[in-house]
């Protein structure tokens, strides 16, 4: 599956790694130290590959 925006096709477990890299940069400056470490969860209903995907991401 690819999503299109802009005119630019990317991968689901792309955007997750665009989204999750903001919310790294954003909680970041909100402590004012780096995020070294962060717990992800995924919803039960997801299979092994989503799972792997979001890992990837």
């Amino acid at each position: 599956m690819l999503i299109t925006i802009d005119n630019k096709e990317y991968k689901p477990e792309k955007l997750s790694g665009f989204i999750l890299k903001k919310i790294k940069e954003d909680a970041e400056k909100f402590l004012g130290e780096k995020v070294t470490q962060a717990v992800i969860t995924v919803p039960a209903y997801f299979n092994d590959a989503q799972r792997n995907a979001t890992k990837a991401a």
